[in-house]
């Protein structure tokens, strides 16, 4: 690999991904072909930069995927990009999404605390897990120290909505 072909890739990948919100690709030594990307998101989604909005986008994301007869199975922190415009923030990951009536692998990780009491290895994927592990996100990051009630689209919905319009 030449130092001329190199710098046409690094050009190429540059303009390729022009469309992706993406502010700067560098080159990161030692080695002089494996780039980084630094995209527009916030690092870590547990600080105050953190807003019922950057939700909101994501919610609607993962009504999407339920609309359409999938379920994520992988909703968690690491999982939620959130953009500093709140309407850019997008859910990631998508090594699990699922059919509807699909079941979990046998080594899926039931452990984390956002996750649904009955998602584990084996068991049926249901819309419900997902959006029982948003509604557990949410209301831990935005501090809302209500209830963790049923998981329903309406009530987390609700309690963005309450969150964002402040006390």
């Amino acid at each position: 690999v030449t130092n001329d072909s190199l710098v046409q890739a690094h050009r190429n990948a540059k303009k390729a991904i022009s469309q992706l919100h993406v502010l700067h690709i560098d080159l990161l030594p030692p080695s002089s072909s494996v780039f980084a990307i630094r995209l527009p998101y916030l690092k870590d989604i547990g600080n105050e930069a953190a807003e019922p909005a950057h939700f909101l986008a994501i919610a609607d994301q993962l009504q999407q995927l339920h609309r359409h007869g999938l379920v994520h199975g992988d909703v968690r922190r690491s999982n939620l990009l959130l953009a500093s415009d709140p309407s850019q923030s997008l859910l990631i990951d998508f090594d699990f999404v699922s059919p509807l009536g699909s079941y979990y692998i046998s080594t899926y990780n039931p452990s984390l605390v956002e996750r649904h009491p009955d998602a584990r290895p084996r068991e049926e994927m249901l819309p419900e897990h997902d959006i029982h592990s948003l509604l557990y996100i949410v209301l831990a990051i935005c501090g809302i120290k209500e209830e963790r009630s049923d998981p329903k689209w309406n009530v987390v919905i609700q309690q963005l909505v309450a969150a964002r319009a402040g006390p």
